[in-house]
């Protein structure tokens, strides 16, 4: 009996015991289990706090980049307005050099330039008279608007003399598009935009990479006159000074035509005109 009670006691001891120790685990798992909750509200807060430090990061990032973007938009307006302006500048110094440079020509049996030439001054075809060995043998352009300097009005054999200069073919002429003979000429000095100008004989359009001024038909003294004269390129249309149709006989011209022998035919042809062109660079 004495033994049945001792044990009823001892198996009381041992449930305080242990609810003791149930209750402490509890309570020891409620406060790891506070202290979790708490470690992870703080992790979360520095977190948020990182991510908006980011997000001010970033936003900072991109107002620089827009402000970068700006820039480089009002570099690119002036950039786009200074090549406007080079391009302005370079358009006028070529311009300019084309005034500088422009070569001058004379355009015979005209009193107009050609295509873009400028034209400086109109006038009249002059030389020596037909029959006279002396003289010079050139062509001069002279200005239908001259002005004097000292002279003495008396004609006389000692001086050189100009006459105007009139075209002499035998009608139908079979070379211009209407009669021309005895008809007396004009001329005209013109100014070209290109720097190089100069006389093609023998043909009638420019080569390649030149651009045509005018052309026309090779003209000169007849083979059988005392005189000589050199050679002007006539245009192929040319117009007539006022009244001056008359057969005077004066300074006179002819088309050229080529001769076999040492000149090879072909590609020349024996007794044809050669044309000419004026062209320009």
């Amino acid at each position: 009996m004495k033994f049945q009670i001792l044990l009823v006691i001892m198996v009381g001891v041992l449930y305080q015991i242990n609810s003791c120790h149930v209750d402490e685990s509890r309570e020891s798992d409620k406060e790891d289990s506070r202290r979790l909750v708490l470690h992870a509200e703080t992790d979360l807060v520095q977190e948020i706090l990182k991510l908006k430090s980011a997000v001010a990061n970033l936003t900072s990032d991109n107002s620089a980049l827009k402000a970068q973007v700006t820039t480089l938009q009002a570099k690119v307006v002036h950039l786009e307005q200074s090549g406007g302006k080079l391009e302005q500048t370079l358009t006028g110094l070529s311009n300019l050099t084309q005034e500088i440079t422009g070569d001058v020509y004379t355009r015979w049996g005209r009193n107009i330039c050609a295509n873009d030439a400028e034209i400086i001054y109109r006038g009249y075809i002059a030389g020596k008279h037909y029959s006279s060995s002396g003289s010079g043998t050139d062509h001069l352009c002279l200005p239908n608007d001259p002005t004097w300097a000292n002279y003495d009005d008396t004609a006389t054999n000692s001086r050189g003399t100009l006459f105007g200069t009139e075209i002499n073919i035998p009608e139908p002429n079979h070379i211009f598009e209407y009669a021309v003979n005895n008809q007396d000429l004009p001329c005209a000095v013109c100014k070209s935009k290109r720097k190089t100008t100069f006389m093609l004989p023998a043909r009638k359009n420019c080569y390649p990479g030149w651009t045509l001024e005018y052309w026309g038909y090779l003209m000169t003294s007849a083979y059988d006159l005392a005189s000589s004269s050199s050679h002007i390129c006539l245009d192929a249309k040319p117009e007539f000074n006022p009244h001056g149709a008359q057969d005077d006989d004066e300074h006179l011209i002819y088309p050229v035509e080529g001769r076999c022998g040492s000149l090879p035919c072909p590609p020349y042809v024996n007794g044809r005109e050669l044309a000419c062109v004026v062209c320009s660079k």
